[in-house]
């Protein structure tokens, strides 16, 4: 303020004003207003000189600030954020291997960040102080071009992938470092202009204070002398309203509610309504003097209101005049947008399909009743069993109507509340063929597995589909709480648990949460997760079991059967990964390796002398029903060098059954290769005569069930002896598994068995012990026992 009093402007500005107030005192009330009004536009006019004095300064202080630091940090910052995402995809490129993804996300962050790039060297810092960021820039790409070389390989060293991993990383970080220095002197340099853009503006501030000081000077005469004005511009005021030229009702009510005026707009909306004796108060609320007092007695002077007249619903606004003691009403039609929002709610919290709440109003009610602390609940989860096949087999719009009955009876069920009678539980569906319920102050042992019953019981009636019988079961799963879990996600773990064991053991049943179901579950993942790398880590190794001519005792071949030695557990047998790797999908590169395994040992035995040794691998049904299986077998066969006579592929009957002509393709596509394909546990499936005439086979596996008791058990050898003559009519070579002792191998030889292969002469083992075996030269049969007990064959034929 000192320093505006001390210039030359405000000087002669303040001796003005003195001369003017001297001759004020003699003046008549328009030369005052007149004379006042002069002055403040002279000092007007002075203070937005020194206004623009000071904003021309202040412009000039800030114009390096937002012309270049402020760019130059943003574009280095963009390019600061830009780096350190692409740390993100390097990992997961490692993590995933998944080239075609790293590629594309590599090449968009690649585009983005030479773009920054190329604007910071054009003229945010320059090119020469970038000259640093340019150079880090290219060693990190070469870093990167190394790792993605070193993934991109058909064998891939993983040491040295970690170590490219961790330079790429370390250029990257460099660079980083890089962006950050060239950042430090642009704040800086930001910093000081801030200090010199603040001292400009608080002189700017002084300016504008002196002259809004100048501007209430002037308003307070002008509210002086301007209140005729005032009371004038009022009653224009009052006729502009025009309420009449509203679209929209607008009503003047009394203190007590009577309508004192009501607009055409009112009439309007009454003829719509058809009300021929119908009045401007049937658009008002019902209890409209209740609210109205509640309005006076609470002092609330406006009020908005939303409620239903007649086919309408309408949206009132209500401002209360405490002068005139009286109230006006302004009202709209929102019959569309409530309807719209309705709408939306029923989209966003109910299924369209069925009707029914859906996934996001399941979670938020289960939530609202894990927050109020019910003393007792349950979460029921059921799963429609063989939802995927109906789909297969019907089509969704079947489907469709096949969902909307099952939950009108689900719907029927919980209505009743089941044998318990509960009203309080509420049917969900969750998504697909997935349903949830939750029952308030129940428990499993009350309501929750009567209801259950009910439910599995309800679905024993089929559905009735466009004139057809549908019979449709579910998998339900009950937790419950507290006993289960407090939290939602735990419960609905647990329930989902349970459901899957219910699904496991074949559906159409219900299943309560146990701590067994999490304990068995982890257990299988864990195994999964170490079956993942057992290839990768050499845990993975094939057993030889020896197949042997049933007349000389000779080996001619030898069964590839898989072990899996497992940190801490030992040996684990095929019977217990097997059906998770097929689960999972593992089974294919777990059985492509053991195929290839079993080629590479059969050359080197070959190469030993055994040169008519046959090896047998098992084919999963996953293996076998893939397109490619033919290929893989033959470039197996290539690489290795074993001829193709010498390797023997093994299916089931079961596998071989499912497609009967995809076998046929395949098993003829196989056969041209020049290999022996043989049926394995043949017996146990269905197969049909005419279809195993049709099979390209070599070799029949009779499955070892038919010869536990085959000496004493006239059907079951029978059984063994029909298959042997079956074979031979096919002129097929026939193999007895799970032969154990003299008794059982002297019968099949009786029958014609040509091959056999059990723990009579030896069990599977590793492959040093089967070479060994084939030194001994093969079995040498005992002399029999003076009372050894053989079953007549004239027996056998009755």
């Amino acid at each position: 303020m000192l320093r505006l009093a001390e210039t030359p402007v405000i000087q002669y500005t303040s001796c003005l004003l003195k001369r003017c107030a001297r001759r004020a005192r003699h003046a008549s009330l328009d030369q005052k207003i007149i004379a006042i009004f002069a002055l403040a536009w002279l000092a007007t006019a002075c203070a937005l000189g020194l206004i623009y004095v000071d904003g021309r300064a202040l412009h000039q202080s800030t114009l390096p600030l937002v012309g270049q630091a402020l760019p130059s940090l943003t574009g280095l910052s963009q390019l600061r954020l830009e780096l350190g995402q692409q740390k993100p995809i390097l990992y997961e490129y490692y993590a995933t291997i998944d080239r075609a993804k790293f590629l594309r996300d590599w090449r968009d962050s690649q585009s983005r960040t030479d773009h920054l790039l190329d604007a910071v060297r054009a003229g945010l810092i320059g090119a020469e102080q970038a000259a640093p960021i340019t150079q880090a820039y290219g060693r990190f790409n070469l870093a990167a071009r190394q790792f993605d070389d070193a993934l991109n390989t058909a064998r891939i060293d993983w040491e040295r992938t970690r170590t490219l991993l961790a330079e790429t990383d370390d250029a990257l970080a460099e660079l980083a470092r890089t962006v950050d220095r060239l950042l430090i002197p642009i704040e800086r340099s930001m910093i000081a202009s801030e200090q010199n853009t603040g001292q400009r503006l608080n002189s700017l501030f002084t300016t504008i204070g002196f002259f809004a000081l100048i501007v209430l000077v002037t308003g307070v005469f002008f509210v002086i002398t301007a209140r005729a004005w005032l009371r004038e511009a009022g009653n224009r005021r009052r006729l502009a309203m025009f309420a009449e030229r509203d679209p929209n009702p607008v009503m003047s009510l009394a203190a007590d509610g009577r309508v004192v005026y009501a607009n055409r707009g009112a009439e309007k909306m009454l003829k719509m309504l058809g009300g021929a004796s119908a009045t401007a108060a049937t658009l008002l609320p019902q209890d409209l003097g209740t609210r109205l007092q509640a309005m006076r007695s609470a002092g609330i002077h406006h009020d908005k209101w939303i409620y239903p007249a007649a086919a309408l619903t309408l949206s009132c606004r209500v401002h209360f005049l405490k002068d005139q003691n009286s109230f006006h009403c302004y009202l709209s039609d929102v019959t569309r947008r409530k309807r719209a929002e309705r709408q939306l709610v029923f989209q966003a919290y109910y299924d369209g399909l069925t009707g029914l709440p859906n996934r996001r109003m399941f979670e938020r009610r289960l939530e609202t009743l894990l927050t109020r602390r019910h003393a007792a609940g349950i979460v029921v989860l059921l799963k429609l069993d063989r939802f995927q096949l109906l789909i297969s087999s019907f089509g969704h719009v079947v489907c469709d109507q096949i969902l909307q009955n099952a939950a009108a009876r689900l719907t029927d069920v919980v209505r009743n509340g089941g044998q318990g009678g509960n009203p309080r539980a509420g049917l969900y569906r969750l998504d697909g063929g997935r349903f949830a319920m939750i029952a308030c102050d129940a428990g499993k042992e009350q309501i929750g597995e009567a209801l259950t019953k009910d439910i599995v019981e309800a679905m024993n009636t089929p559905l009735e589909i466009d004139g057809r019988e549908v019979f449709v079961t579910f998998s339900v799963g009950l937790s419950s709480y507290p006993p289960d879990g407090v939290e939602s996600g735990v419960l609905l773990k647990n329930a989902e648990s349970a459901m899957h064991y219910a699904e496991q053991r074949g559906g159409h049943g219900y299943q309560s949460y146990s701590e067994q179901l999490n304990s068995g579950a982890r257990e299988r993942l864990d195994m999964e997760n170490a079956l993942r790398r057992a290839i990768e880590r050499e845990q993975l190794e094939l057993f030889y079991q020896p197949q042997l001519d049933v007349a000389s005792g000779r080996i001619v071949g030898a069964e590839a059967l898989m072990r899996w030695r497992l940190d801490g557990r030992g040996i684990v047998g095929p019977g217990e990964f097997i059906p998770l790797a097929e689960e999972t999908g593992l089974i294919v590169p777990i059985g492509i390796w053991a195929l290839e395994t079993a080629c590479r040992q059969a050359k080197i035995w070959q190469g030993l002398g055994y040169a008519d040794l046959t090896v047998a691998v098992n084919i999963s049904g996953r293996q076998f029903l893939a397109a490619d299986l033919p290929q893989t077998v033959a470039r197996i066969l290539r690489h290795t060098g074993l001829p193709a006579a010498l390797l023997e592929l093994e299916i089931t009957e079961s596998v071989a059954m499912k497609d009967v002509d995809l076998t046929i393709a395949t098993l003829c596509r196989l056969k041209q290769l020049g290999v022996k394909l043989s049926i394995d546990d043949f017996g146990t499936g269905y197969s049909s005569l005419g279809y195993l005439k049709r099979f390209p086979i070599d070799k029949l596996k009779i499955d070892r069930s038919f010869l536990c008791n085959v000496t004493s058990d006239p059907s079951d050898a029978a059984i063994a002896q029909a298959v042997i003559a079956l074979g031979r009519s096919l002129n097929l070579t026939v193999l007895a598994e799970g032969i154990e002792t003299p008794q059982q191998l002297d019968l099949l030889r009786r029958f014609g068995c040509k091959e056999m292969q059990g723990y009579l002469f030896s069990c599977p083992v590793p492959v040093d012990q089967f070479s060994a075996l084939l030194r001994g030269g093969g079995y040498r049969e005992p002399p029999p026992a003076r009372e050894e007990f053989m079953l007549d064959l004239a027996c056998l034929s009755h």
